[in-house]
């Protein structure tokens, strides 16, 4: 599958693979179709490494040189639209993964959508049907609070461990230690 092109400032590399500016970072290109980043000043791929939400995270340098943690679904809708993330969360647009894969991040996955809209998309309503209902116990909850005073690991470990343990999604876990739900359940 080729992509259409979106915009004309565009480099090459590879096998004559095109790829497109990202907005506010001089240094780094697109592969609008494998989601991916290129550091052009170093000649190489960036490492995007999933976070706890499985949502991929890269650090890059902006204009001044400083680092910045960003969504590669970000990055690549800047490149494809030549546009700052700021412009389209003005506008109250997100970045949608229309698969719901969140480390997916080919540009033919991807759509500026309102939130509501992405809850009506069909994908996302069948992932979130099939999501477990189940409701966490005060036990349950003091169990996750009172490991995680004494956690050494990363949080999204933590949040995975004890998701997969109590078969709910990562971000019930993440929810609880956050303060989001179950305020009223203290421990030590």
């Amino acid at each position: 599958m080729s992509t259409e092109k979106f915009r004309d400032d565009l480099i090459e590399v590879e096998d004559g693979l095109e790829l497109y500016p990202i907005p506010g970072f001089s240094n780094y290109y697109c592969d609008l179709e494998n989601g991916r980043v290129w550091n052009n000043k170093k000649q190489f791929w960036i490492t995007a490494n999933p976070n706890s939400l499985l949502y991929c995270y890269a650090t890059i340098y902006d204009e001044f040189g400083e680092p910045v943690r960003i969504s590669i679904h970000n990055l690549v809708m800047m490149a494809r639209t030549g546009k700052d993330k700021s412009i389209w969360r003005k506008q109250g647009l997100e970045v949608h993964h229309i698969d719901n894969d969140t480390t997916n991040n080919s540009v033919f996955n991807l759509a500026l959508t309102t939130r509501e809209q992405q809850y009506q998309c069909p994908i996302t309503k069948q992932t979130l049907a099939n999501r477990s209902k189940k409701r966490l116990t005060k036990d349950d909850v003091i169990a996750i609070k009172t490991d995680w005073l004494e956690w050494e690991g990363t949080k999204g470990n933590f949040y995975n461990l004890w998701a997969s343990k109590l078969e709910v999604h990562t971000r019930s876990i993440q929810n609880i230690i956050i303060g989001f739900s179950y305020k009223d359940v203290e421990v030590g």
